[in-house]
């Protein structure tokens, strides 16, 4: 009441009242100041967001593993890949131990696994350990897989070719020996390449609990099938010749031979007379290939045998001669080589009719027992130990396959499953496995419910959706029913990208094989239709529409009307700009519409509309909503305004009850635009209000990647050497301040991310090396990340092939080779003409879209510079999903037509968050306008993806799939220059 209605009228009166009303203002302006400081660290009070010490993280994660180890070897292979870290030499004894009593699931340990397992431990500690811990053939498989690992990797002895043939010796011995072992040998012929052998070691573990006279009723089938299907052999070999699925050179491929003959290569399928001489190989390197296949005139060999190869040549071999004669001489009788793969590969099948002819004869002997010819019974019905206990699934062709199904045979019957998929018999894949599952739950085996849903996600991940539709659907459950939801999304995916049918779908008619055309086309309704029963949901108390809701085909509004114009017409549509700042400034929020809106004017470089926004919110009075306030910040980074965006981004995190939400919002945008200043502003405020966990991690990553890149243009590292010594310091500090058991996978995935990124010049690629890889011994134990680093430099490592079973090696083989150079200076372009000129299905952004990083172009076009697409069969049927994913992420820009469609569906399905996002990129820019609207459509409505062992949205937030709708990509043409130095 003093300030409005003073006491006195005098002159004093009126100056003591001026004073106080100027003091009360100070004190009003300090109360709001302070009050926007505590609540820009709400929560924060005492110690809450300090970060927690190097000690406490190491403890953490002490005692998350102790509680792993506790739960048995799976639990501690999943907590190994969780958490990213590196175990103790005696745990990767005993995890190798339980892998080959096969207790790690059905995936085997690839390599880059193991490399992660032991981390920056010796390979000699690992052997030290297992010589304490585990058995006698335990220990010589572990020597064996760490033989794989090849230099960095040495092992106690003095001649390792040597030792490594002593040890598959001793191993095969042991097979011959022990019944128990020989359930095992299976492994080592697949970890030599040689799978027809691999499949005839465990057939022969299967026929030990196959009913009285089964064996006679192979052989007779052996018979039959050697005698009349020599003609269908000669066209086999022939078509060998021609190419197809690649086979690792190192691991068991194989080809048409020349003249009948078969070559002879250490551990490599190929049998016969061995080789002698030839030249000692290295294991490590690729482990035994197959260099020929036999004969035209050879029979036909069936579940993993057949006749033998007709002399061997020796020194043609490319693996291990010592190794592979070791393998050849205990390889078990009769395996034969085989020919050339896909179209030219040996067919192992267990009848040329197929199932097509069997299905009747079989559901007729699931009602009771049948006399056969020769007087024997075939497999009688009910739930007996040998009789199917269900009838839904028909007993498979393969007589090999026809185990009673328990606890023990269940994995191994769904392992020779991958091996006859591997060999080209999806068909039989698909019935073993199928039949195995249905009697498994027909049994009341424990979890099974998990074991069918993986091995469904195994084949949806391969881009089989059928099959797994197929399997999902055989065993009801809730984790199958996410799995169903996923096939059925990219059946959807297929469906609006190929149209009716995405070319010859194989694992479509194997389904139809064995469940016929009327289940399958029940169980398709079923699928496509729970595809988009689970509409994707906003974050719990949003404010805003979701931009699906806005990019319906019945949305209204200015907002809506404009995102329908830029799909219709691509971003470079006429006055675009002035559609966009319309539909910013309709909305009464202005920061629901400014958050699409905003990214699509700097996509589409729509400056003077850009520039008029901005302004005029500059001049509205009382804009202190924290998102007004962080939609004018974007828009001044858009337009270069680099002082001004970091003061609203500080009053927009200081106005808000969440900090941090507005503080990821930055980073995210500072990310896309490449604005080096905004960014590193957004990552430090994020760690100083307190980000925990693998948010912290990658926070930290991020920050030591933007230091690293001053190697590119700051004149310190580059012409100082106290800044290049300050460059790898500050790598050196932050693989420091890493969990010592997470050093190791640290430095790999910094690796990986720097090769996301444009490099200028060979002096940046210099200091990148020197503050990365300090010693030898370092690249030695990481060749996936020095490879993928190297080709982002514009290079290679001459002389090296990936083995089969080491997925980021075949990742890093073929990611995309970028030159040298400054992309901001390579590409002169007028900004304005093109982005006039581009649309969401241009060349320009078909080069960009859902490519890695700095936007490398599609490699669609030209497979040859990523040397190929094709896959090992190995690594497709042996290793992990998720390891599996960078991979095949990589091998998709190789791929063209229905082979591409498939396999970008597949991993929107069964990939995480980012691989989803940049594979339907990569589906999107592939494929013509008419069906990339009904893609996009289909993606709008929201579809379902497996991950994981949770089902998920296929794309889980509104920057996505802005993303994926309109081609947004990081465009390192347009980096923002900045003066290194001026951080404040």
């Amino acid at each position: 009441m003093a300030m409005i209605c003073p006491k006195g009228k005098s002159s004093a009166d009126e100056v003591r009242w001026r004073a106080d009303r100027a003091l009360h203002g100070e004190v009003v302006a300090a109360a709001k100041i302070q009050a926007r400081a505590q609540r820009t660290l709400v929560g924060c009070e005492g110690e809450r967001c300090r970060p927690p010490s190097l000690d406490a993280r190491t403890q953490a994660l002490t005692q998350a593993l102790a509680q792993a180890r506790a739960a048995g070897p799976a639990a501690l292979r999943e907590a190994a890949a969780r958490l990213a870290v590196q175990l103790e030499p005696g745990d990767v004894a005993e995890l190798l131990a339980a892998e080959l009593r096969g207790e790690l699931g059905l995936d085997l340990v690839d390599l880059d696994e193991l490399r992660g397992w032991i981390g920056e431990s010796a390979a000699a500690d690992v052997v030290a350990a297992a010589d304490a811990r585990v058995s006698q053939l335990a220990r010589d498989y572990v020597r064996l897989r760490l033989a794989q690992l090849g230099p960095g990797y040495e092992l106690p002895g003095d001649d390792a070719a040597r030792s490594t043939a002593s040890t598959v010796i001793r191993l095969l011995d042991a097979a011959d020996d022990d019944p128990g072992a020989a359930a095992m040998s299976w492994r080592v012929f697949v970890l030599l390449g040689d799978l027809p052998s691999a499949e005839m070691a465990l057939t022969g573990s299967l026929g030990g609990r196959a009913a009285p006279g089964r064996a006679a009723a192979v052989d007779d089938d052996l018979a039959r099938e050697t005698a009349g299907e020599r003609g269908a052999d000669k066209a086999d070999a022939k078509r060998g010749s021609a190419g197809g699925k690649k086979v690792s050179g190192g691991t068991g491929s194989s080809g048409a031979s020349k003249a009948g003959g078969a070559k002879v290569s250490g551990g490599a399928g190929s049998s016969g007379k061995a080789a002698s001489g030839g030249g000692g190989a290295n294991v490590s390197g690729r482990t035994g290939s197959s260099g020929a296949g036999a004969s035209a005139a050879d029979a036909k060999l069936s579940a993993g045998t057949g006749a033998p190869g007709k002399g061997g040549s020796a020194g043609e071999g490319t693996g291990p001669a010592s190794a592979g004669s070791a393998a050849d001489a205990k390889r078990p009788a009769g395996t034969g080589a085989t020919a050339g793969p896909s179209g030219g590969q040996a067919d192992l099948s267990g009848g040329s009719a197929g199932l097509t002819a069997q299905v009747g004869a079989d559901a007729a002997k699931l009602s009771g027992a049948t006399d056969r010819a020769d007087g024997r019974k075939d497999m009688p019905s009910g739930a007996g130990a040998n009789g199917p206990a269900q009838r839904l699934v028909p007993p498979p062709a393969l007589w090999s396959a026809r185990a009673a199904v328990d606890a023990s045979t269940l994995p191994r019957l769904l392992q020779l499953a991958r091996l006859r998929g591997a060999a080209g018999r999806r068909d039989q894949a698909l019935a073993i496995a199928a039949w195995g599952l249905a009697e498994g739950q027909a049994r009341g085996l424990p979890a099974i419910a998990e074991l069918a849903a993986a091995e469904a996600r195994h084949e949806l991940a391969a881009g089989r959706p059928w099959a797994a539709l197929a399997l999902a659907a055989v065993v009801r459950s809730a984790s199958t029913d996410d799995l169903v939801r996923a096939a059925g999304s990219a059946i959807v995916l297929e469906q609006a990208a190929c149209g009716e049918r995405c070319g010859d779908a194989d694992d479509r008619a194997a389904v139809v094989q064995v469940f016929g055309e009327t289940w399958l086309f029940e169980q398709e309704r079923r699928a496509t239709e729970s595809a988009h029963a689970r509409a994707p949901a906003g974050p719990r108390g949003a404010a805003c529409p979701l931009l699906a809701e806005s990019l319906a085909p019945d949305a209204s509004g200015p907002l809506a009307a404009t995102l329908r114009r830029a799909r219709a017409e691509g971003l470079g549509a006429p006055e675009l700009g002035d559609a966009l700042r319309g539909a910013i400034e309709a909305d009464l929020t202005l920061d629901c519409a400014g958050r699409v809106a905003v990214p699509l004017m700097y996509a589409a470089d729509t400056r003077v509309a850009a520039e008029a926004l901005a302004d005029s919110l500059a001049h509205v009075p009382q804009e202190v909503a924290a998102g007004q306030l962080a939609l004018q910040s974007e828009l001044a980074l858009v337009l270069g305004r680099r002082d001004h965006a970091d003061q609203l981004a500080q009053a927009a995190a200081a106005a808000s009850a969440d900090p941090r939400a507005v503080w990821r919002r930055a980073a995210r945008m500072a990310g896309w635009i490449d604005a080096r200043h905004y960014e590193l502003l957004a990552l430090r405020q994020l760690l100083l209000h307190g980000v925990e966990g693998a948010e912290a991690e990658d926070v930290r990553l991020r920050l030591t990647v933007r230091a690293v890149r001053d190697a590119n243009d700051a004149w310190a590292p580059r012409q100082a050497e106290a800044g290049r010594e300050a460059l790898i310091r500050g790598v050196e500090s932050y693989l420091a301040e890493v969990p010592p058991a997470r050093r190791w996978h640290a430095r790999e995935a910094l690796a990986q991310a720097l090769a996301e990124y444009a490099w200028t010049d060979e002096q940046a690629a210099a200091l990148v090396r020197a503050a990365l890889w300090p010693e030898l011994s370092v690249v030695l134990t990481h060749p996936a990340g020095f490879r993928r680093l190297e080709r982002a430099f514009g290079g290679d490592v001459p002389g090296v092939t990936a083995p089969a079973l080491a997925p980021a090696q075949l990742a890093a083989e073929l990611a995309p080779l970028t030159p040298l150079g400054d992309p901001r200076l390579a590409v002169e372009k007028d900004m304005s003409k093109r982005a006039g000129n581009r649309g969401p299905g241009d060349k320009g952004m078909a080069k960009g879209a859902g490519a890695s990083g700095h936007g490398a172009k599609d490699m669609a076009s030209s497979p040859a510079t990523t040397g190929g697409a094709a896959l090992p069969v190995e690594a497709e049927a042996f290793c992990g999903v998720d390891a599996m994913g960078p991979a095949r992420l990589a091998a998709l820009r190789g791929l063209s037509g229905p082979a591409r469609v498939r396999a970008a569906a597949a991993l929107a399905t069964t990939g995480d968050a980012a691989t989803r996002k940049e594979a339907l990129q990569q589906l999107v820019a592939g494929i013509e306008p008419g069906r990339r609207a009904a893609v996009l459509d289909a993606v709008i409505g929201g579809l379902a993806a497996a991950p994981g062992r949770e089902a998920a949205a296929m794309v889980e937030s509104d920057d996505d799939l802005l993303a994926i709708v309109f081609g947004l990509v990081r465009e390192p043409a347009r980096q923002p220059r900045e003066i290194k130095g001026q951080d404040g």
